[in-house]
């Protein structure tokens, strides 16, 4: 209903206020107002379980027809076994899903940037519901989301290949391998339709590790305005 601007003041003013009916209006004067009925139509969920796009910071990874996401990390993005259990070691991965998917291992749910609320601030990684994060009650929007981060373990073999982890805290419990080995699932919108089976695609990690970069030169050099040069003298630059 919208009401003419005489009786909304008298609204907001509390001239209808009576204690056990407060802000209600008589039926004359909801009778001055335009009354609009609404009517939301529900459409079928959708069924898309595609895994677009991933990148592990500045890493675009492939994802090819055999639903394998295949690449090759930096060795900065990696990481020994020993190191498993490092928060600061882990990444959250940027990916594309189709509309209304997520992004899952069977337990733990993944957000693209380890953006929870979707509103572009990355989210603290815990498995505590948010709890003393900036959501810290049952009652807040995204209560009961927990925000985990990918671990690349190096593995010493001749493919020089990776296993994945995931990761919420540094303690021994917050890290640990996907549910299934090097395997993530998309599952689509009909999830959320109790009355429909859920649409899933899984997928695959294939990714390999590169070995260090060994260079240790300065390519250039500037102060202000001023350009440096690099000359190698015996042996010394």
């Amino acid at each position: 209903m919208v009401l003419s601007d005489e009786i909304a003041r008298k609204v907001l003013t509390s001239a209808y206020d009576t204690g056990d009916a407060t802000n209600l209006i008589s039926a004359a004067d909801a009778a001055k107002g335009t009354m609009y009925q609404v009517t939301i139509d529900r459409e079928n969920a959708q069924s898309g379980t595609e895994l677009k796009s991933m990148s592990i910071g500045n890493t675009e990874l492939t994802i090819n027809d055999k639903n394998e996401i295949t690449g090759t990390l930096n060795f900065s993005q990696t990481i020994s076994a020993s190191e498993a259990k490092i928060l600061a070691k882990g990444h959250f991965a940027t990916f594309e899903l189709s509309d209304y998917a997520k992004l899952t291992d069977g337990t733990v749910d993944y957000f693209s940037d380890g953006d929870i609320e979707g509103d572009g601030v990355q989210d603290t990684p815990d498995s505590y519901n948010n709890i003393g994060d900036d959501v810290t009650t049952s009652t807040s929007g995204y209560w009961g989301y927990n925000n985990y981060k990918f671990l690349f373990v190096r593995n010493n073999d001749a493919d020089q290949s990776v296993t994945v982890w995931r990761i919420s805290n540094d303690t021994a419990s917050g890290a640990g391998q996907l549910d299934t080995a090097n395997t993530l699932i998309v599952e689509a919108e009909d999830r959320l339709d109790d009355a429909k089976k859920t649409s899933s695609s899984t997928y695959t990690f294939k990714l390999n590790w590169a070995a260090p970069n060994e260079e240790a030169e300065i390519s250039s050099f500037k102060i202000g305005n001023f350009n440096g040069s690099i000359v190698n003298i015996a042996g010394k630059k």
